[in-house]
């Protein structure tokens, strides 16, 4: 604080000292006063006993916070250059090391941890004041040690299946070296509002960026409102048959075999096998984006303007209703690709895997798998985290998903869900110049520039769109309405607010950290990182140098090796 006269007056508590420092400009002056530490006001301090139990400080210093203060790569400080260097200056502070600026201009800021050790801490700062620094010791700092993290899942799954009963949860160590395998985690409120879900499943994978990467299988459908409904996933060390055997066995467990599903997938490794094999009843979509860029591949050297032609005949093809306009536009398709280059890629595939004239399941019009590929971008932060704050992360943005969408619901007063309410009327409004012909108390004529035969018993109609998307088309709609039926009457349950409602009645619930200490487990051996293996593909090597240039060598964070590779390219087996 700042008294009287430009005196600066400086208070810090060391011990049960309070050291009391005045700056007048002209000397300082240093007063000693002892603090009165006694039972009765600590508990004034935290309101009762219950602090004693806390396994934090019993008193948390002001500059406590300056920890977090740079906490990731990208940061923005919104004071500019100034605002960055008293960051750092309190973040220097606590951790403990000495600051050395190697550039301090106005706009251009380089400065460098002088701690000895590992990480090679450095920051830079450029225009917007970017910065960039000692990521593994951050992250360690905030979230804890990667290795230490794995034995850390067995208190946080019995912690959360006590919080979450109901839930399904499965934790594979190898018992010969007491190392991590792998782990399923599926929460009881999304395999209870999978059930009011269409029967629809998207499966992808991605990779973990953490210091024994990984890669992370998850299963996603989509609500009645088009949204993304998390189901449940799986950390694994690869993604291979053995692994996505496991997964899907452990699904099955928690949704069931009740429903016939559909799935949708990039026709991942080991993935159709294992599919075939737990799921035999399912049904498996090939992702069309997919098979786009398959089809591209085959296309090199080929213009962007005919690549980009053919795509368009392949979706005709894969949209095509009828066998008939399937054939058609495959024909077409293989007559301007000419010299079998499609052939390489279609020929292999069966054709009830992506196109719709052939595929007997329901896959309500989704066509790729690209609800998967946003679930890993929505999970997308959490990749470089040690594998307990993973899960953590995953279950956090979930059980904010589920309570932000179930407040969104009670404002609805509609009985679709808003984006399915929307195309309804849209389709009234397209369709409110046509005529309607009844031939019978289930089937009509609608006549538009072509005439449409619906047949409201067998829920069909000539443009297929009704069958395929499990959605009214607009044929239907106004012809139900012009017929004084129901509209609502005909459009699938899993489309409605109430069965959305439902979807989202159940909670995910809270994970309390403060009961990892009082925690005694089962079994008193240690969970043990991963024995990595060397990733496949070559490693990627300089040039040879000429003789006598040096190369410079630099230590990879992730093997903590010299050589001329960093953590992210990194493959060495640890």
């Amino acid at each position: 604080m700042v008294g009287g006269s430009g005196c600066h007056v400086v208070d810090v508590i060391v011990g049960d000292k309070r050291v009391v420092e005045v700056d007048d400009g002209n000397s300082c002056r240093i007063d000693s006063v002892t603090c009165e530490s006694s039972f009765v006001n600590d508990c004034d301090d935290v309101g009762g006993l219950l602090r004693s139990f806390y396994p934090e400080p019993e008193r948390i210093l002001l500059s406590a916070s300056w920890k977090g203060i740079i906490h990731s790569v990208g940061q923005e400080f919104e004071g500019g250059v100034p605002a960055f260097r008293i960051a750092l200056a309190k973040y220097a502070v606590e951790c403990g090391f000495v600051v050395n600026y190697l550039k301090n201009e106005a706009i251009r800021v380089t400065a460098e941890c002088m701690m000895k050790s590992s990480t090679g801490c450095k920051w830079f700062v450029h225009g917007r004041v970017l910065m960039n620094f000692g990521v593994d010791k951050a992250r360690c700092g905030l979230f804890g040690d990667f290795a230490t993290s794995f034995d850390q899942l067995r208190w946080y799954l019995e912690t959360t299946m006590r919080t979450n009963p109901g839930s399904v949860f499965k934790l594979d160590v190898d018992e010969s070296s007491g190392c991590f395998r792998r782990l399923f985690m599926s929460f009881h409120g999304c395999l209870y509002g999978f059930q009011f879900c269409r029967p629809l499943l998207f499966v992808d994978g991605t990779f973990l960026k953490g210091r024994y990467k990984g890669h992370l299988l998850a299963a996603t459908s989509k609500d009645g409102n088009q949204g993304l409904f998390p189901s449940a996933f799986t950390i694994v060390d690869v993604e291979n048959q053995d692994n996505w055997m496991w997964f899907l066995s452990q699904l099955l467990k928690g949704v069931g075999s009740g429903r016939r599903l559909t799935f949708v997938s990039d026709r991942q490794h080991g993935l159709l096998d294992a599919l075939s094999v737990v799921f035999s009843n399912a049904h498996h979509a090939y992702c069309l984006n997919h098979l786009k860029r398959n089809l591209i591949d085959k296309l090199m050297g080929l213009r962007t303007n005919y690549k980009l032609s053919l795509m368009k005949i392949l979706v005709k093809c894969a949209y095509a209703p009828t066998v008939a306009s399937f054939q058609h536009y495959m024909k077409k398709l293989r007559h301007i690709a000419g010299n079998g280059r499609v052939d390489s890629v279609l020929d292999g595939l069966q054709n009830d895997k992506w196109a719709n004239a052939f595929f007997r399941g329901k896959q309500y019009g989704e066509m790729s798998s690209n609800a998967a590929k946003s679930y890993n971008n929505w999970i997308g932060g959490a990749r470089e985290l040690p594998i307990t704050c993973i899960v953590d992360m995953i279950r956090v943005q979930i059980m904010i998903q589920l309570s932000n969408r179930r407040a969104e619901s009670k404002r609805w007063t509609t009985k679709l869900c808003s984006v399915m309410e929307k195309k309804l009327v849209d389709s009234l409004e397209l369709a409110k110049s046509w005529d309607v012909i009844v031939a019978s108390d289930t089937v009509l004529e609608v006549h538009s520039s072509i005439s449409f035969y619906v047949d409201t018993g067998r829920q069909t109609c000539s443009c297929h769109e009704w069958q395929l998307n499990g959605f009214s088309c607009c044929h239907v709609v106004y012809a139900l309405r012009s017929s004084s039926k129901d509209v609502y009457d005909f459009i699938d349950h899993f489309f409605h607010v109430d069965c959305f409602r439902e979807s989202y009645k159940e909670s995910v619930y809270l994970v309390p950290s403060s009961e990892r200490f009082d925690f005694n487990g089962a079994s008193s051996s240690i969970i043990k990182p991963p024995i990595t293996k060397k990733q496949p593909r070559r490693n990627k090597k300089k040039m040879i140098p000429s003789r006598g240039e040096n190369v410079k060598q630099i230590k990879c964070g992730r093997c903590l090796k010299y050589g001329n590779h960093n953590k992210k390219p990194c493959k060495t087996a640890i």
